[in-house]
Formats: C-alpha cells, structure tokens, sequence
C-alpha cells in the first residue's frame, strides 16, 4: 500500500513539474503570445492576437478574473483608473473573464462601465484560457492562484 501511495505522488510530482515547465517556457519573456479564441459579449470570437503585436496597442494588459473572485473584484477599480489614464497613450486591457454566468458576467462589466475588451467562453475553469489544473484554487472563494506564473 504504501508502494502505491509513493507512486501516486511521484505520477502526480511528475505530471505537475511537466505543466509548470511547459507553461513557463511558452510565457518567457520574448516568447510571442499563445493564441486563445474567446467570444466576446456579442458572442463574435475573437482571436487574443489581434488585440497584440504590430500595428495593434502598445501595452495590453491581459487580465484574468471572475465575477466570483472576491480579490479580482477588489482590484478592477485599479485597473479601470489605469485603464482610463493611458488608453489614448497606448495601453488596453483584454479581460478574461472564467465566469459561467452570461447574466452576472454581463451586468458586471456593464455596470462597471469596463470599456475595454471583455472575452469569455463562459466555461468557468475549462475555459479555453483556462489555467492549469495546478494553479486553480481549491475553491470558489479563494483568489486566483499562480495562474499567470
């Protein structure tokens, strides 16, 4: 029993290291964006990269949160104070929302007035930006944990 114990945590040691390694050699710095097809509130998908790279903003922020996501929610009025400053010098906000409630994902951007660009599959943490399954929190309530590491 113990044997088996053991190899469980080493199939599980070895399957998280193997995500961690592949996510952080395609997020090192210079390394172009991975390309994620998201619908946007008028359900028209749109590819991440046209919103990055030549011709496009000069800094986009690419920000990952959820209505639910007490800590997200608390940070957003700090994003929409940058967001509002720099937009006309250059800089855009790409919200990744991992919501699954159309209704609530909806109101809360309209009613926060986020003018930039809202995206989301509405398919909570199997969303097609979804985080690893190592980096999710282990419930609803906590913050969002290493998903941008």
């Amino acid at each position: 029993m113990k044997k088996l114990i053991l190899l469980f945590i080493a199939v599980f040691a070895l399957s998280v290291s193997s995500d961690a390694q592949r996510i952080s050699a395609n997020r090192a710095p210079g390394k172009k964006i991975t390309n994620v097809k998201l619908p946007n509130m008028k359900n028209k998908i749109c590819n991440l990269t046209d919103f990055v790279g030549k011709g496009k903003k000069k800094v986009v922020l690419i920000d990952f949160r959820a209505t639910w996501c007490g800590p997200c929610m608390r940070e957003m009025p700090n994003v929409k104070v940058a967001y509002d400053k720099y937009h006309r010098s250059g800089f855009n906000v790409v919200g990744i929302s991992f919501d699954e409630d159309a209704d609530r994902w909806k109101s809360t951007v309209k009613k926060n007035k986020w003018n930039w660009i809202p995206l989301s599959d509405l398919k909570g943490w199997n969303c097609a930006a979804g985080c690893p399954r190592w980096a999710r929190s282990p419930t609803r309530s906590s913050p969002l944990q290493r998903c941008t590491s």
